[in-house]
């Protein structure tokens, strides 16, 4: 049997598993707001800027993506 498709069967579970993981993140599980600024994107979870938790970028990605950095950097074990 020939498949006409171009994806493999790999690559489609591969993109499957990327975008399962991406549902993971917590960018996409405590939903924050995003905000455009004059010098890019943040990402505020919280009351605000000072009390809650932000990440800051270029493009709406990067600033969810330092959001998500940020948020694992916090729950590191502190010695």
């Amino acid at each position: 049997m020939h498949r006409s498709n171009s994806v493999t069967d790999q690559e489609l579970v591969n993109q499957l598993y990327r975008e399962s993981k991406e549902k993971e993140r917590p960018f996409f599980l405590l939903r924050p707001k995003l905000f455009k600024t004059y010098t890019g994107w943040k990402v505020v979870y919280g009351a605000n800027d000072q009390t809650g938790l932000v990440g800051f970028g270029s493009s709406p990605n990067k600033a969810a993506l330092d959001f998500d950095e940020k948020y694992f950097k916090d729950k590191e074990p502190r010695e």
